[in-house]
């Protein structure tokens, strides 16, 4: 049976209406699994039976995340921030953890990871570690625009050296949480990619899910998470 794989959404509180990125939807379905779209929830009982109906979670990509979950003032130039999705990505990572759920964190998604487990970010990578590498490309986010070193020997055997990435983020990793190891980074030394080495927890600072079809890198990473689902 092909495993139930539940994405959290994109939500403004504004129009009151989630945004599934379809692409997360073409990956997950393109390569062994079943998408479900998490809905808004606010209280911690929902999680539980939620979390065992489903045999993987995707955090997905998203708006910025709240500067006080990593003991942090806003900074001008921190963006749209939505406590609503905080809260239930908070609620349902605390559930997660009790577990052996298998997860994959996407751009926002790393770093909330990153911020849950005791981590720092960057509000702005511009202003804060600038680089050469232009971490927040212009559409069609479906081309690479550079490259990533694979420092990790686990995925140096499933991705090889370097790979080329996807990027259209502006905060990123700044301190990064003791329970995580590292295995991807770009040339300028930002994070690029994390894991946890007793549990099924791995995340991508890129976007696999416009790269699946036309990358190896970025397809093995959408199936590795699959094929825990499995288990």
């Amino acid at each position: 049976m092909k495993p139930l794989i539940g994405l959290t959404p994109t939500y403004t509180g504004k129009y009151e209406s989630y945004f599934p990125v379809t692409q997360y939807y073409k990956a997950i379905i393109a390569l062994g699994g079943v998408p479900l779209l998490i809905p808004i929830l606010s209280e911690r009982e929902q999680m539980k039976p939620l979390v065992e109906a489903l045999d993987g979670i995707v955090f997905s990509g998203g708006h910025d995340i709240q500067p006080s979950y990593y003991n942090e003032e806003e900074t001008k130039e921190l963006g749209l921030v939505v406590p609503e999705r905080d809260k239930l990505e908070y609620l349902l990572f605390d559930e997660i953890m009790k577990t052996d759920l298998p997860l994959l964190g996407i751009c926002r998604g790393m770093q909330i990871i990153n911020v849950f487990l005791g981590g720092s970010l960057y509000q702005d990578i511009p202003t804060s570690f600038p680089s050469d590498i232009k971490h927040s490309q212009e559409k069609p986010f479906h081309n690479a625009c550079h490259s990533v070193t694979i420092t990790d020997e686990k995925f140096k055997n499933l991705l090889g050296e370097k790979i080329k990435v996807n990027s259209r983020h502006h905060q990123g990793i700044k301190k990064l949480a003791d329970s995580l190891s590292p295995f991807a980074q770009s040339d300028d030394g930002l994070i690029e990619g994390v894991y946890m080495k007793n549990r099924d927890l791995l995340a991508v600072q890129w976007h696999p899910e416009y790269l699946f079809n036309k990358d190896p890198g970025s397809e093995k990473i959408i199936k590795y998470f699959i094929d825990l689902c499995k288990k």
